[in-house]
Formats: C-alpha cells, structure tokens, sequence
C-alpha cells in the first residue's frame, strides 16, 4: 500500500571496490547517497504506459489520541501518468485524514514565503489516509522544486489540526 511504500528508509548506498594488481590490496570505498525523495515508476506493459512517483515523508510525528497509537506521520507524493498527468497527494501512515465535505483544504508554507491554502479532495476509492490536490498540481509542483523546507497543515479526524515539516531541497521532477 502506499503507507507502506512513504515508510521505507530514503538512504541509498553505493559502493564501489578497487582490486590492485596483486589480488592481495582491496581498496573498498563506500558513499552514502541521502535524499529527501524516493523515485520509482512503473511499467504498465499492457497499455505500454509509465508512471512515475516521487515521494517525500515528512521529518516529524505527530501523536493522536486513542484508538491510534505510535507517531504519525505525512508524506507528500507526486505521480504522473499519461493519461492524468500530475497528480500530487499526501498520506498519512496512521489515522484518518478529515476535512468538511464543502471546504478541504490544507495550508502549506514554503520556506519563508506566505501561508497558503490549497484545495484538497478525499481519494476516489474512499481511503481516508490520502487526500489529493485538487488543481494547480503543476504549480505547487514547481513551488517545491523552488524551496528549501515545506510545512503542511491537515486535519486528522478527532484530533484536529495537525503540521508536518518536510526537507523538499533536492527535488527532481521533469514530468
């Protein structure tokens, strides 16, 4: 699921090992590669279409009344496909993401830049772990690939709303 997929690690490691000419030296050198983002896509061999992900979970927890126990957290994701283009969303890996049916929204500010509201809509398949934005996805895309460190405000049901803080400085994004 996609909670599951935000709750993967984000460091990557490369190695690479140089064997002198005597078989006896190994130098080995290992390079940690952190990122704030993970990057996947997936093949739909079938229709021949691709779909790429970016996925970033927030740095903090937040922690909700009963019936739900652990740290919460949010992740932003950004998927495109051919045929919805770009789509940007946030998960929770814990508890019920709520808004008013009239009026969802969450409240975004991107580095040190003024508080916005964007509008947000419930998943079409009912989850209550993600809501998606509702239009300007290119622009909000291009605010990210822009900004240093992100903060987003969303309500959780019973318990009100709760602020997540993202590391977004390195995104790649040329979909």
């Amino acid at each position: 699921t996609a909670s599951e997929e935000v709750s993967r690690p984000t460091d990557q490691v490369a190695s690479s090992s140089l064997v002198g000419n005597t078989n006896t030296e190994v130098l080995s050198e290992t390079e940690v590669i952190t990122s704030s983002w993970n990057y996947d896509e997936s093949i739909d061999e079938m229709r021949g279409t691709t779909t790429y992900t970016a996925i970033s979970k927030s740095e903090n927890n937040v922690y909700l009344e009963s019936p739900y126990s652990g740290g919460t957290n949010l992740a932003i994701i950004i998927r495109h496909s051919d045929e919805l283009g770009n789509e940007v969303l946030v998960v929770t890996n814990n508890g019920q993401l709520w808004c008013e049916y009239s009026n969802c929204i969450m409240t975004v500010k991107l580095d040190d830049k003024s508080v916005e509201q964007y509008s947000i809509s419930r998943a079409a398949g009912g989850s209550s772990e993600a809501m998606f934005l509702d239009s300007s996805e290119d622009e909000f895309i291009n605010q990210l690939k822009k900004s240093k460190r992100t903060m987003i405000e969303i309500g959780f049901f019973n318990n009100g709303n709760q602020q997540f803080k993202f590391d977004v400085s390195d995104l790649e994004w040329q979909h």
